[in-house]
């Protein structure tokens, strides 16, 4: 599977809904084409994205940093749960965090301890100073029920930990 930028919109669904009027309706009609969606964008894209989903399963994607490869400011790292419901994560079949900042990654395992993610089948956890913490946080929740609840999960990556 390619690699899908998080910072950035599904240039397939965008793209292809923007070439004439039929295919808009054509795109529009295909929910699998909006199923890739990042917690980094504005509210209201993420909400098109679920809409047009029409209930497929999702693959989720965050980072705390921003395209020039600074890192997102506090305010923007603890509003990130604020965009999630039990709709979004039971829809969830993936999910992709790259951690940076150490608020995220409190608010990232907390999030995960809290929520079932009944349809998680692959879980990544990318490069960031605080993704082996996160790692070691899911791993010794185990006995604590937490990613236990995370029963379909086939796929799991832990990349760049330290």
């Amino acid at each position: 599977m390619r690699e899908v930028d998080p910072l950035h919109h599904n240039p397939r669904a965008i793209a292809i809904s923007h070439v004439c009027s039929r295919w808009r309706r054509i795109a529009i009609a295909c929910s699998k084409l909006w199923s890739v969606i990042s917690l980094n964008w504005p509210e209201d894209l993420i909400r098109t994205y679920l809409a047009r989903s029409n209930g497929v399963p999702l693959m989720l994607m965050y980072t705390d940093r921003n395209a020039d490869g600074s890192i997102h400011d506090r305010s923007l790292v603890s509003a990130i749960p604020t965009h999630l419901d039990e709709d979004i994560l039971g829809r969830a079949s993936a999910l992709h965090l790259s951690i940076w900042h150490r608020s995220a990654l409190e608010t990232w395992v907390k999030l995960l301890k809290s929520h079932p993610f009944s349809n998680l089948e692959e879980f990544h956890v990318g490069s960031g100073p605080y993704s082996n913490l996160l790692a070691n946080a899911l791993y010794f929740s185990q006995a604590e029920n937490g990613i236990v609840k995370m029963k379909r999960i086939r796929r799991l990556t832990l990349g760049g930990l330290l």
